[in-house]
């Protein structure tokens, strides 16, 4: 079965991180099933050619060149860059990518003899343009959505999606959501055929060592931005107020509110129990989360939150709030759930998270991720749905 998955995000040059999950979800296909994984990279981002410095984007057009990129057995990308921007301009918008997906997909088919499936995340741009592809192609498409917020604001008009999200909606064979809240989301606008499959975490990169000794350490990882609710967090600590020494917080992530934050951080006095480590990288992120007792984010809104599925694969029990995406990932064996900018809630879950910590087992915890959001056990839920999309063709 040869698939062709065509991201709306991707990890690039500029922006390592973003889109990762689908980079992650690709390779596990190509590993874990008999497909052929090709994936259709015009440089998203990179590519988009801003008012104030379009020169910056032409250079990078310059020297990247077409190729295709085998990762490893069963597993291909085809890197096609492109140029885009507004369609308010001559030659702008969405027709720039369309072209490039266009140009992959006649390289694959000559490879490859034929595409079975296409493989869309996100429903604008790419899975619209999917939509147009698949018409012209006679290929089937599915369509996985991960808006934290579905659609995001500037995607909706009289309170609807726009016209293009209707498109790739309808013209799905199957609609796949990564978390139960996101896929009630996608169904109150009346899109009924959803199914819920997770977002995946390589067990063999994240793994279950043995609790650390000495200071209970919390670890919490994110983009230092409003959705992710940092500011929630150092409000809970200092509410809680533990004693330094006792309890440390290791907060990692770059982004617009750092300084805000860290400024917060000293006007609320927990500077003494909280450790800013910038970003870190996904080779750097395992050991973070090994030397840790516990994981906390406070988000406003996740439509999954691969970071608790990481921390879970580590064996480490989580704190989350109630925001989409964790009540399908937090069970009582794995943590706790608070309500969405509660601070109390969250500095009561923090304390009694230290107070009954020994109640949590990092071999169970990895059990249940093993069955839940492991590599074979997502896989395994993608295949099927490609061949029951195939079996109705």
């Amino acid at each position: 079965m040869n698939i062709l998955i065509i991201p709306s995000w991707y990890p690039t040059e500029k922006s390592p991180l973003q889109g990762i999950f689908c980079k992650e979800q690709a390779e596990a296909l190509a590993a874990c099933t008999d497909c052929n994984i090709l994936v259709c990279d015009w440089g998203q981002n990179d590519g988009a050619v801003p008012f104030w410095h379009p020169l910056r984007a032409l250079q990078w057009r310059i020297r990247s060149k077409s190729e295709i990129r085998n990762r490893h057995e069963r597993f291909y990308e085809y890197f096609e860059p492109a140029l885009i921007w507004s369609p308010r301009l001559p030659g702008g918008g969405d027709r720039r990518i369309l072209a490039a997906m266009r140009r992959v997909y006649n390289a694959a088919l000559r490879r490859f003899g034929r595409i079975d499936l296409l493989h869309a995340h996100v429903a604008y741009p790419c899975g619209y343009l999917t939509n147009l592809l698949a018409a012209e192609t006679g290929v089937p498409y599915v369509l996985t959505e991960h808006m934290s917020t579905f659609p995001f604001p500037n995607l909706v008009v009289n309170g609807r999606p726009i016209q293009e999200i209707e498109l790739a909606m309808k013209g799905a064979r199957a609609v796949v959501a990564v978390s139960s809240g996101a896929a009630e989301k996608i169904k109150s606008f009346g899109y009924q055929r959803v199914r819920v499959i997770p977002n995946l975490v390589d067990e063999s990169q994240f793994v279950s060592k043995p609790k650390p000794d000495g200071i209970f350490r919390f670890f919490s990882m994110g983009s230092l931005v409003r959705k992710k609710g940092f500011d929630i967090l150092l409000r809970a600590i200092a509410q809680w107020s533990p004693e330094p020494g006792e309890v440390e917080f290791v907060i990692a992530g770059q982004g617009e509110q750092k300084m805000e934050l860290q400024s917060l951080a000293e006007e609320l006095g927990i500077s003494r129990v909280v450790r800013w480590v910038g970003a870190i990288s996904r080779t750097e992120a395992p050991a973070y989360f090994q030397n840790c007792h516990a994981f906390v984010l406070a988000s406003r809104k996740e439509s999954f939150g691969v970071v608790f599925a990481e921390a879970i694969a580590s064996g480490r029990p989580i704190i989350a709030t109630k925001c989409g995406g964790p009540e399908d990932i937090v069970n009582d064996a794995n943590g706790m759930l608070v309500p969405v900018e509660d601070v109390p809630a969250l500095a009561a879950a923090l304390a009694s998270m230290k107070e009954q910590y020994p109640r949590f087992k990092p071999a169970t915890i990895r059990e249940d991720f093993m069955r839940r959001f492991s590599r074979p056990a997502v896989t395994r839920q993608i295949r099927q749905t490609y061949e029951e999309v195939l079996d109705r063709r």
